[in-house]
């Protein structure tokens, strides 16, 4: 049939944005099923991206949590897409941390390198993770006390989230002796502002 030379078999279907669909009716009689076809119309839905990272985490009970601080930053330099802590309590009632790494593939030996460097754990984890990440870009703003970045993401229908850099911000706040809030308002509202024009 034409319907079947369109597609491949076990080919994925994309993420796709509805539009419209239509019905048919043929004219030859089956025993088995309907003479009934279904079209549904739709677009390729290309506001998000899927991509498969890693997970490094290490539950860490013999370290003082100011310590973990200079730990964050070195990963994050090295190139960690996000680090977090999640208080836990361990046998015992141990309290304790576990520090959670977020990272491509090709990041991950480095990154683990530093957590046994610079951490007490004598051992990690490793997770596989799937994730959707919206299309995003990064555009800079001139408010009235001075140029901010924004990251600006876009959902499948089209709306905006827009969000000021906070180090961008904090860094034009210090210069002008201001508040960090009163910069990320007028960037935010500057921009909304503009897309308006």
């Amino acid at each position: 049939s034409f319907i079947r030379a369109l597609t491949l078999p076990g080919e994925e279907v994309p993420s796709l944005r509805l539009g419209t669909v239509g019905y048919g009716a043929g004219d030859a009689s089956f025993e088995n099923q309907a003479n009934v076809l279904r079209m549904i119309f739709a677009e390729p839905q290309e506001a998000s991206v899927s991509d498969s990272i890693v997970q490094i985490e290490a539950n860490i009970d013999d370290m003082q949590p100011l310590f973990f601080e200079p730990v964050m930053e070195r990963l994050f330099e090295a190139g960690a897409l996000d680090v977090f802590i999640v208080p836990i309590l361990m046998k015992k009632n141990r309290l304790a941390q576990t520090l959670k790494v977020l990272a491509t593939k090709k990041d991950r030996d480095v990154l683990t390198d530093i957590i046994f460097q610079h951490t007490s754990t004598i051992g990690v984890r490793f997770f596989n993770v799937e994730r959707a990440v919206l299309a995003r870009e990064c555009v800079s703003v001139k408010t009235v006390y001075g140029t901010v970045d924004i990251k600006v993401s876009t959902l499948p229908d089209g709306t905006q989230k827009v969000y000021p850099e906070y180090e961008s911000c904090k860094r034009v706040a210090r210069k002008k002796n201001v508040s960090v809030e009163n910069v990320y308002r007028a960037a935010s509202m500057l921009y909304k502002g503009s897309e308006k024009n």
